[in-house]
């Protein structure tokens, strides 16, 4: 829906973006990478914006000045010729001053590679920390490669950024001022995790994600995006490399705190890439930062229509954007057949009044009951009392037929038992 069609964009548009919704001006907003074609020149971060966040329009912002003309929508240059400036992860506060922050690769002439951060008032006129680059990986520092895998969010519950980045195991990130040197030929990527709470100085580098040993041999951790939940818990968007297929596909991972991750179905791919040819074949990078807009999750994903280095012959290809969405909360879901099935969840001390599902039982039905801590159903609260939910919905409250709610329950051991026939479920809450 993104595609590169302009000479200060070459043959990327939409490389590591970010897509944020602007509730008040009912518009989205979009930053991307764009790479001019020819050796030697500057790369950007250009700006699109959409009434749909489908059909994309690319505003004459008369900003940057590229071959002698500003009728270009450039809103950020690379500090040095034939150096990307990679990762176009935007953050809007609006309480913040200013509100607009951006957190992105580069090479800083003479001060070296590495995480920097500009703002600006409008999303538009950005203006570079003075202290670029504000964070270096050991590949940064001692220039044998780099980590220009960058994606960075805004988490509110705790009040910091968060950036995720791959390294390689080799590099001492307890003491890196140490290491001069990295053995570019060990390939072994892993995804590490920082933290700001300004966005300019950041916590050491601490490895959150890494291959087990269940992964075939080749498979590698090349970053991860991530958003954070309303009860504070996040989700991750996984960069998996198949290193000898030469493609990167999209899995999910989680965690409960924002800081320990583990990875929801090793080798099961959300997002996957397209045929031999396709726009998608070879690489697939979600963007910074998914969000919800009307209860649709929208998660923007850059894909790349070549393999990846070495497996790319010499192709060009190209990057571009498309999109992926789904009901809310609905990611990650257990289906039960015409055979049924039942889970119960862990036992909880209730606080609530009622219980919502986020499930669809169109072909089927659902059924709820609760359990004391001896495992007997509570009188009147058993599943065969329950009326059966036969719809789809996201936010169902589950009634018996007594009619009563689970006030009653207060300070009791519960167990939540769902059965299911034909049916999916993705949610359980109480409220």
């Amino acid at each position: 829906m993104l595609v590169p069609d302009r000479p200060w964009e070459g043959n990327v548009a939409g490389s590591y973006p970010t897509v944020l919704y602007d509730s008040r001006e009912r518009l989205f907003k979009c930053w991307y990478e764009g790479r001019p074609a020819r050796p030697g020149m500057l790369s950007n971060i250009c700006y699109a914006v959409s009434p749909d966040g489908v059909q994309w329009e690319k505003p004459d912002l008369g900003i940057v000045t590229f071959e002698r003309s500003r009728r270009n929508n450039i809103v950020l240059r690379s500090r040095r010729k034939s150096s990307p400036l990679v990762g176009a992860n935007v953050v809007y506060r609006p309480r913040a001053d200013p509100p607009y922050r951006l957190v992105y690769w580069d090479e800083i002439p003479g001060l070296g590679q590495g995480y920097c951060t500009a703002d600006s008032e409008d999303g538009i006129r950005w203006t570079p920390h003075s202290d670029n680059p504000v964070f270096q990986t050991p590949l940064d520092r001692t220039r044998d490669s780099n980590d220009d895998v960058l994606s960075a969010s805004w988490d509110p519950r705790r009040r910091r950024y968060v950036a995720w980045s791959r390294t390689i195991v080799t590099e001492n990130l307890i003491r890196p001022q140490k290491q001069r040197s990295v053995p570019c030929d060990f390939f072994e990527r892993v995804v590490c995790q920082i933290r700001s709470r300004d966005g300019v100085r950041w916590s050491p580098l601490r490895v959150v994600l890494e291959p087990n040993l269940s992964d075939p041999p080749d498979t590698q951790l090349y970053g991860m995006s991530g958003m954070v939940q309303p009860d504070g818990s996040m989700v991750g968007f996984l960069f998996v490399s198949h290193w000898n297929r030469g493609t990167i596909d999209i899995e999910l991972a989680y965690s409960p705190d924002g800081e320990l991750w583990s990875r929801v179905m090793p080798g099961h791919p959300i997002l996957e890439n397209g045929r031999r040819g396709s726009w998608n074949c070879g690489i697939i990078h979600v963007a910074a930062s998914p969000f919800i807009v009307e209860n649709n999750l929208h998660v923007y994903h850059s894909g790349l229509s070549r393999l990846h280095a070495p497996h790319n012959k010499g192709i060009e290809g190209r990057f571009s954007m498309g999109l992926a969405t789904a009901k809310g909360g609905r990611l990650v879901g257990i289906r039960a057949g015409k055979e049924g099935g039942k889970c119960i969840l862990r036992q909880i001390e209730w606080t609530g009044q009622s219980i919502v599902l986020n499930a669809n039982a169109r072909r089927g039905e659902i059924r709820v009951g609760l359990r004391d801590d001896c495992f007997e159903f509570y009188k009147g609260y058993d599943s065969a009392s329950s009326i059966p939910f036969r719809r789809d919905a996201v936010d169902h409250t589950v009634q018996w037929k007594h009619g009563r709610d689970l006030a009653c329950l207060k300070g009791k051991p519960v167990y939540i038992q769902v059965e299911m026939e034909s049916a999916e479920l993705y949610e359980v809450h109480t409220v």
